[in-house]
């Protein structure tokens, strides 16, 4: 299945949310509010792990299992932040907290520091590049397997993107951010606009999430400790 493919019956399968209105309400809802917003990830997780047993969204119910599936997915990704985070947040510790430092006055030393703070920020954002392509495909293998622990099985995660095509999967991701952007850019015109949008690209991410995993007809232990993998 090619990238057009993809992205082409992920759309036909997200329209489909428009056939219960008030299931997309309830979504909508879930989505607005913070903490509760969780059972709405925990429910695009749910598309991506029921795949091709669902052929349009499903409606929301288990509202405390959809709820752990989110918080599983947060800590996932707050995990793959946390070292961007971390550089980003020492870099910049001396320009954030410099009032009242008599050390700050030095000329050499103001220098010093704002040239760690780019090459820190810089830094954190290409380590943050490239944990974003390990754990995409990381959380979506978490998903799939119900095992919170492969989200970070990068032995596997990396066997599962080189069966899907480095290319594939890389143009897929960047499809995905730039349909962020202009999600995120529709805030612009009203809240509400922003937020029915966001609901409908959530469920168009997981699906297409669904479709870029590989399909799995085995999954054995070889001799040689490969994973062996079907895609179609």
């Amino acid at each position: 299945m090619d990238l057009n493919d993809i992205l082409s019956r992920a759309w036909d399968f997200t329209v489909k949310l428009t056939r219960d209105i008030g299931n997309l309400i309830i979504l909508f809802v879930l989505n607005l509010i913070p903490i509760v917003d969780l059972v709405f990830v925990g429910y695009c997780a749910r598309i991506i792990r029921l795949g091709d047993s669902i052929d349009e969204p499903p409606r929301m119910t288990g509202f405390w299992d959809a709820f752990v599936d989110g918080l599983k997915v947060f800590f996932a990704a707050l995990i793959y932040a946390f070292i961007p985070l971390l550089i980003v947040g020492v870099s910049l510790f001396p320009l954030v907290f410099r009032r009242g430092m008599v050390i700050w006055q030095r000329f050499p030393l103001q220098v010093f520091f704002i040239g760690v703070a780019l090459w820190g920020s810089l830094l954190a954002t290409v380590i943050g590049f490239l944990l974003f392509i390990v754990g995409a495909m990381g959380i979506i293998h978490m998903i799939k397997t119900g095992s919170f622990a492969k989200a970070f099985a990068v032995t596997e995660i990396l066997s599962l993107i080189g069966e899907v095509g480095w290319g594939r999967y890389l143009g897929w991701l960047i499809v995905m951010y730039i349909l962020s952007l202009v999600v995120a850019s529709l805030n612009s015109i009203h809240w509400i606009v922003f937020a029915i949008a966001s609901v409908f690209y959530a469920v168009f991410v997981a699906r297409s999430a669904h479709y870029i995993y590989p399909r799995r007809s085995e999954l054995v232990g070889n001799p040689l400790g490969r994973l062996e993998v079907a895609y179609e």
